[in-house]
């Protein structure tokens, strides 16, 4: 990228000063950009589905993290002369995600105090997967991870240092927590530094993607979708493609994979149980042990603390994001109202329904005809009204909780913008 006509300067410190290339503005605005919520609304129900044992048609944790990396600095890429913009972002993320996070804990730990749980340890032995949701191995033994009040209330302050405890009960979405806060803090901190570097900023991207891809590490996929954000007035100019161009069968032939991939797994899944397109690097601890005869052997242990990273589920969330980013098609279909209110309660949907299959769906397990046991229609019958449900608190919940964080966040910036 070529200098600007215009230069800013910003001062580092007293003696120096650094030219910077005023970079260009996004043209793009977030009523433009309602059909990723619409995708992100996808990804809350997809992960539903894989927790109720009711499909595996891709992976939703990198749509999100990719998304989250695609949106969080909008406001500053379309006014990259005011870092007020970019400080602003980052106090609000921190109250966009913590107050949820902890309404969440607290509602969970009053459920298990009420006994709203009880029916989870008797579900295990008619529906696959419950040993998940109420913390036992399905063998009669007592639920674990079952939080005290203290650590309903202190556990999610530890999101804000990337050391989040796996103490809930139900579990199954506090791994991706302090994932969304670690890539949170590195695309703002990105995105201030290529400001300066304008020119350079892709050759950045694609290094740091490179490393952490290398290492395994879910961040990359935030640092992926920020690049997708920067080159989005170019992506989004493949929408007006002309008909039979070379972008035409470009865009669509991405769809053709993804669409091809999705249901190549579907498939294999419902004969086989298992995906094609699932793997990553194998990633561990290598070293040298003492044997009982005195010999030093090699041996690796997994890294504490660390989820498989899905090399598939990132190239598949790349791909669909490219695509919803280049169609006007899939962006209409996105942008209707069924998928403008997924996305809107998909956040309090997501942190939701753990809760919701192991109160409402064990509940209602328990009263389903032992002629359903484990078949597809007998989880049918307890998802169905668990998700009805779910989804009305997650509605509630977005217009309440979400809210009051947001404004708890606007709040505490106006306190501090406040001159002494």
């Amino acid at each position: 990228m070529g200098r600007s006509s215009s230069e800013s300067t910003v001062e580092v410190s007293a003696t120096t000063l650094i030219a910077v290339d005023t970079p260009p503005k996004l043209n793009e605005t977030e009523s433009q950009l309602e059909y990723l919520n619409g995708l992100r609304g996808i990804g809350a129900l997809q992960v539903f589905l894989l927790h109720a044992k009711l499909g595996g048609f891709f992976d939703p944790i990198p749509i999100f993290y990719l998304l989250s990396g695609r949106v969080l600095c909008l406001s500053y890429l379309r006014h990259r002369d005011s870092p007020k913009i970019l400080a602003s972002a980052i106090l609000r993320r921190t109250f966009r995600i913590l107050g949820p996070v902890l309404a969440c804990s607290l509602l969970n730990w009053i459920l298990y105090t009420s006994h709203a749980y009880d029916a989870g340890p008797l579900a295990v032995a008619k529906f696959p997967g419950w040993e998940t949701f109420v913390g036992q191995a399905g063998n009669g033994e007592p639920p674990k991870n079952v939080p005290t009040l203290v650590q309903a209330l202190v556990q999610p302050f530890h999101l804000l240092l990337g050391n989040y405890h796996l103490l809930t009960y139900p579990r199954m979405v506090d791994w991706t927590l302090p994932h969304e806060m670690d890539g949170s803090w590195l695309v703002y901190s990105l995105v201030f530094v290529v400001t300066y570097f304008p020119g350079r900023k892709f050759m950045v991207y694609g290094v740091l993607t490179g490393i952490l891809f290398l290492l395994q590490r879910w961040t990359v996929m935030f640092v992926v979708g920020l690049a997708i954000a920067e080159a989005a007035d170019g992506i989004q100019s493949w929408r007006q493609a002309p008909l039979w161009s070379r972008k035409f069968f470009i865009k669509y032939g991405v769809g053709m994979v993804v669409f091809g991939m999705h249901v190549t797994d579907a498939v294999w899944g419902f004969l086989y149980g298992s995906t094609v397109f699932k793997g990553g690097i194998d990633k561990g601890l290598v070293s040298l042990t003492p044997s009982a005869n005195g010999e030093f052997l090699w041996t690796a242990s997994p890294i504490p603390g660390y989820t498989q990273f899905q090399n598939s589920g990132f190239l598949m969330g790349v791909l669909i994001l490219l695509l919803v980013d280049s169609c006007k098609p899939v962006q209409w279909v996105l942008s209707t109202a069924p998928f403008r209110f997924l996305g809107e309660i998909a956040f309090s949907f997501y942190l939701l329904h753990p809760m919701g299959i192991a109160s409402i769906g064990a509940a209602v397990a328990l009263v389903i005809p032992e002629g359903y046991y484990k078949t597809v229609v007998g989880q049918l019958m307890w998802a169905v009204p668990t998700w009805v449900v779910t989804a009305l608190v997650a509605w509630v919940f977005s217009r309440t909780i979400d809210k009051w964080s947001i404004h708890c966040g606007k709040l505490v910036e106006q306190q501090l913008a406040v001159e002494m």
